[in-house]
Parts: structure tokens; C-alpha cells; sequence
């Protein structure tokens, strides 16, 4: 506690509590039908409840440390510890487990006694595992012998998904308990809309510019060198935002068209052509750029990996037997060309969706309610200078990206950008082709060889342009020459480091078995 503002970090052992609920109804019921409409054409449909797996927790992620560290001197030279002094723990190194609850926060970042709080807050939700309701609809026919075509629908609902954070563990990017919400802000008679509150809540509170909030400090002993804003947090004594791990807030939706073609295996032959067009939304791209916690509503947008037009096409194909009873030079031209296999995956869909810039006018909105917002989209203004997929202009001189297609919200003000369909990078095919084959030399031995090829057509793939700051001044080696080299700055592209994707490449492969 500070001043009695709650705080304090508290264990299961000593509050006969559960922090996380595990969910026991994760019932996943599934039901499908088939029904043969004529000899050649079946219509099929399912319907299904999954649920994902609770995440795991890494051992790495909020980790505490000792205040009181058993280790070195601070001369290498002396040892640690002598055996007649004996071994110099503390108190509470001896004790295990130790539930004091003084040991934390420790104080990180920030001027004493503000810290960056405990090391893992636990959302009342976390053993909740994420719930998908999934459905589709279809129409499968042979069209002729070995070849079929199959359309569909394919849809889902998804809830209490968590978003995915840094290093495989997950963050609370859906929740900030330690924000200034406008509930609270109008409590304590501030409107952040207006510059004269502003103004205060970005002065230090020992400061005459910190108006009737001067020297009104929340507990004893708090710093009157933080601004007015921190002293108005829930937890003033913590300057992080408290996000909890595994927040299952997020929601999905998806819903999609499916064509396929199968050409089964005949005379060596087998085909595979897919399209989908889709479209899916959620709730979870916090990680990605800055949502308002307060209305999560808001946050409904295209999913990051969102990609509304995708098609595919593998086919494998081996070189049959010929020759026959023929002369002896057809049967060696057979023994030579025949049973080598050609496999190709062929892949094309729309390129990956950017992020809307954050915003930066100052005072950010961060500083003020410790919520960052995102940038306006202008309308009217193009979002690029250029196609990235035209090849029609030079990535080394040219900046991509628009920045007067940005702008900052009005101070105090969140933004209202977010992902956009038509504000995607550059296309990237996957393009790949095997050829291989196996030689018997005996009965139980044989040689197999094999070339693998990726990025077929040697196609070159840009690296993302720089999106974040449309403000950010656009840098040439010779900013009087249009032409001249780009260096930095809104829609740059670095071209002298590794490109997106690798030249083409090929490796060949034998292998002797016996």
C-alpha cells in the first residue's frame, strides 16, 4: 500500500485465493453431414465447438530477482566468503518461500519510490482457454473421371482469445490497469480536451504550473518532480501501465469462399489448385499498434495476418515408362528419362497489411492519460506514390509512402486509424519446384538425387517501407536532387541491407542407401 493506494503484491499461499480460474465446461461437440444430391455430386456441412490450449507461462518472463544477491565482492580478487565468517545469507534468503509482501515492486525506471511495479499481475481470466465456434457449407462434384471441384463456405467465431506478445508468452495489451480514464479524469474536474488541464497534467506537481494540484502528492514520500498526471494514476506509485498476463478478451471473426480443384493421381499426374477469399476481423491488434482499452469496441479491425485473396497450386508429376518391346536405344532412352518426378508449390496472395503510424504530436496523449492513440488517415489523399507491385520505379530513390496521408488527432484526442484493406506491402509470391529421382541398383540398394529450387523466377522482393512517422523528415544523400539516394525518413526502403526474400536458390541432394 502507498498512502492507501492498493498495490501490493500478494500470494495464493497467504490470500486463500485462486488468481486464475481454470474453465472446466471446455465441451467441444462437433456434428457433420453429407448428402449425395445426385451419383456425381455430394453437398456436405459441419459444425463444431474448439477450444485452444491454456498458455504457458515462460520461465523467463517476470521473473523476480534477490535484493540481496549472494555473490562476488566488488574486488575480484577477494573471495566471496570466508568459512569462519561463515555463509552470508539474510533472513529472507533462509527462509523459502518468502511471502513478505515488502519485496516487491522493486523499484525500477523512474524516481524513487515510483517503480515499474510487481513483476507479473494475473488477470482473474487467465485459465481461460479460447473458445472457436466453426461452420462451413460445400458442394463437391466429379467433373470428369480423377477430377473433382469442391466450393464452400467456410466461416467462425472465435472468443476470449489473448493477444500474442513478445518471445512466445502473452501480454495484456487488451487491459491497462493504471491509465487516467475519462470517469476518472472528470472526478477530479480535468477535461483533457482543454490545453489549460493539459498544461497540468503535464507539470511537476511541486511546480506553481501544477495550479490547485500543487504539492498534492498521493502518499508520503512521493517524488514532486513527477508530473500531475502520474500523481492522478490509480497506482501512482507504479509508471507502468500494470498490463496483465493472459488477458482472454480478444474476439475473431471469419468468414471466407473456398474453391478447389483436385486433379487426382492419373498417369503420373496430380493437381491441386485452391483460392479463398476471406475476410477476418478481431480485437487483438494491441500488440501491433495502440488501441483505447477504455472502449475495446473500437479495436474491431482487420486481423494483422489478413489476406483477402489467396490462391495456390501444387502439382507433382512422373515421367512414365515407355518403350516397350522396342529397339534397344527406345528401351535406354526410357531406362534414362523415365520414373523422375517434378513437384512445384506455386503461391500467390495480397501482400501484408501495415500499421497505421502512432501518434506523436506533443503533449502525446501517453503523457497525459498514459494511453498511446494512433494517427488520422486524411481523406482524399493517396495512402502511396507509388504501386509496390508496379516494378515501375526505383525502390533506392523513391520514398512509397504518402505522409500527407496522416495526420495527428487533436491534442488530447484518440485517433481513429487502423488497419486499412487498400494500405498493403508488396505482394510476395512463394514460387518452388522439385525434381527428383530414385535408382535401384539392387534389392536392397539404391541411389536417390534430387534438385530443390525456391524463388523460381528470381523474383525481387522490397523490404517494408519505413511507416511509423509520417512526420519524420524525408533524407536524401543530396536532398536538392530529386533523384539522389534515399537515407531515411516516411516510405523509405533500405535497399543495401538483406532484401525481403532470398535470390534464387537451388540445392541438389544425393543420397546412396544400402
Amino acid at each position: 500500500m502507498a498512502g492507501g493506494h492498493p498495490g501490493a503484491t500478494i500470494y495464493q499461499a497467504t490470500c486463500n485465493c485462486a488468481f486464475a480460474h481454470n474453465y472446466p465446461f471446455a465441451f467441444g461437440p462437433r456434428l457433420g453431414a453429407a448428402y449425395q444430391i445426385t451419383q456425381k455430386t455430394v453437398a456436405r456441412a459441419g459444425l463444431g465447438v474448439v477450444y485452444s490450449g491454456t498458455p504457458l507461462y515462460g520461465s523467463g518472463a517476470g521473473a523476480g530477482t534477490a535484493s540481496n544477491p549472494f555473490g562476488p565482492n566488488t574486488n575480484p580478487s577477494q573471495p566471496s566468503m570466508v568459512l569462519n565468517a561463515g555463509v552470508p545469507f539474510t533472513k529472507q534468503q533462509i527462509t523459502w518461500p518468502n511471502l513478505d509482501v515488502r519485496q516487491f515492486p522493486k523499484v525500477g525506471p523512474g524516481t524513487p519510490p515510483v517503480g515499474t511495479g510487481p513483476p507479473v499481475v494475473m488477470d482473474q481470466n487467465a485459465g481461460r482457454p479460447a473458445r472457436n465456434l466453426q461452420w462451413s457449407f460445400g458442394i463437391q462434384r466429379e467433373i470428369i473421371r480423377d477430377l473433382v471441384v469442391e466450393a464452400g463456405y467456410v466461416g467462425s467465431r472465435g472468443a476470449w482469445w489473448a493477444p500474442a506478445g513478445a518471445a512466445g508468452n502473452i501480454a495484456g495489451t487488451l487491459v491497462n490497469y493504471n491509465y487516467i480514464s475519462p470517469q476518472l479524469m472528470s472526478a477530479v474536474g480535468l477535461d483533457v480536451n482543454s490545453a489549460a488541464d493539459r498544461a497540468i497534467l503535464t507539470a511537476q506537481v511541486g511546480s506553481p504550473q501544477a495550479g490547485r494540484f500543487q504539492n498534492k502528492i498521493p502518499f508520503t514520500g512521493f517524488p514532486l518532480t513527477a508530473t500531475v498526471a502520474q500523481a492522478l494514476r490509480p497506482f501512482p506509485q507504479f509508471n507502468s501501465g500494470l498490463s496483465p498476463t493472459w488477458t482472454p478478451l480478444g474476439d475473431t471473426w471469419y468468414n471466407s469462399f473456398q474453391f478447389r480443384v483436385n486433379k487426382r493421381l492419373s498417369r503420373g499426374l496430380d493437381v491441386t489448385y485452391n483460392f479463398t477469399w476471406a475476410k477476418e476481423l478481431d480485437t487483438l491488434e494491441g500488440t501491433f499498434f495502440p488501441i483505447d482499452v477504455g472502449n475495446r469496441r473500437t479495436a474491431k479491425t482487420l486481423a494483422t495476418l489478413y489476406r483477402p485473396l489467396v490462391t495456390s497450386f501444387a502439382v507433382n508429376y512422373t515421367i512414365p515408362k515407355f518403350g516397350g518391346s522396342g529397339s534397344v536405344g527406345m528401351k535406354a532412352l526410357s531406362w534414362v528419362t523415365r520414373d523422375w518426378q517434378f513437384g512445384g508449390f506455386f503461391q500467390y496472395a495480397s501482400g501484408a497489411l501495415i500499421a497505421p503510424p502512432v501518434a506523436n504530436a506533443s503533449p502525446t496523449l501517453s503523457s497525459l492519460v498514459f494511453q498511446s492513440t494512433v494517427q488520422n488517415r486524411v481523406p482524399g489523399q493517396p495512402l502511396f506514390t507509388n504501386d509496390l507491385n508496379c516494378h515501375c520505379f526505383d525502390p533506392s530513390t523513391t520514398f512509397v509512402l504518402n505522409p500527407a496521408a496522416w495526420t495527428n488527432p487533436a491534442p488530447g484526442q484518440f485517433g481513429t486509424a487502423t488497419y486499412y484493406n487498400d494500405y498493403r506491402g508488396q505482394r510476395r509470391p512463394v514460387e518452388n519446384l522439385g525434381i527428383g529421382r530414385r535408382f535401384s541398383i539392387r534389392e536392397k540398394a539404391s541411389f536417390n538425387i534430387r534438385a530443390e529450387f525456391t524463388n523460381l523466377f528470381n523474383r525481387t522482393q522490397m523490404n517494408d517501407p519505413a511507416s511509423t512517422n509520417p512526420q519524420l523528415t524525408q533524407t536524401r544523400v543530396n536532398n536538392s536532387d530529386p533523384q539522389s539516394q534515399t537515407v531515411s525518413g516516411f516510405g523509405f526502403i533500405n535497399t543495401l541491407g538483406t532484401t525481403a526474400a532470398t535470390p534464387r536458390q537451388g540445392q541438389i541432394v544425393a543420397r546412396f542407401q544400402f
